[in-house]
């Protein structure tokens, strides 16, 4: 759905963007709130007309605070700066960047990869980051691990 270039410059079923748009837009909201049993969903921005159904989720699940578009941004910008960081400085968290960062490592797992939770966890233990955080979400039926 995506070309890389400016929005502005794309047409929707031959109209300029925000022309027709508009209309195609409400229709994702109202299906969204059809399908996901929800009486409001936030309005998606005129960009959206070249969103996943995926993105318009995130957007629709978040009230607007997830814009896939921004996000990418940051991600871009984070990377940059983390790039930045390791050949400037060998402790990230001392290079000025303003905040320490949480590592969060979610994994679901089930009663039939218990054998599995041993390494997982030794993994984890191994990284150097000090702000760190394991979610082990496990479903079992007789024992949990």
């Amino acid at each position: 759905r995506r070309c890389g270039c400016g929005c502005q410059s794309h047409t929707l079923g031959g109209e300029a963007m925000g022309g027709g748009s508009a209309s195609s837009l409400r229709d994702r909201a109202e299906e969204w709130k059809r399908k996901n049993e929800r009486e409001q969903a936030e309005p998606l921005p005129p960009e959206a007309v070249w969103w996943s159904d995926r993105e318009c989720d995130l957007w629709f699940r978040t009230g607007g605070l997830f814009h896939p578009q921004h996000a990418r941004t940051e991600r871009t910008a984070s990377a940059a700066s983390s790039r930045s960081l390791q050949q400037d400085a060998p402790n990230p968290l001392n290079a000025g960047v303003g905040k320490r960062r949480r590592i969060s490592v979610l994994t679901p797992t089930t009663e039939s990869r218990q054998r599995f939770h041993q390494t997982l966890w030794a993994c984890f233990e191994a990284q150097t980051w000090p702000n760190k955080e394991l979610v082990v979400v496990e479903t079992y039926t007789s024992s949990p691990s």
